[in-house]
């Protein structure tokens, strides 16, 4: 995958680092991908991601596709 830098803000909040950017929903899901699918240990992947409910899933890409005024919440993303 080719490297891209994307504009971002910085901040601190206790001990962590933490950046903010904007990333279209393309770009995301070419980037970024499950814990579990990275993760080995079913517990550990639970701890850093709770479980997608499908039928949730669903919801929201109908709710993204059908409203020009859509808005779509913050993603934590962790890097590796």
């Amino acid at each position: 995958m080719k490297r891209r830098f994307l504009p971002a803000l910085r901040g601190i909040f206790g001990d962590w680092a933490y950046y903010s950017c904007l990333m279209s929903l393309t770009e995301l899901s070419a980037r970024v991908t499950f814990a579990k699918e990275i993760h080995k240990s079913k517990e550990l992947s639970a701890l850093i991601q709770r479980e997608l409910k499908r039928t949730r899933a669903k919801e929201i890409a109908e709710y993204l596709q059908n409203n020009p005024e859509r808005f779509f919440n913050s993603l934590v993303v962790a890097g590796i």
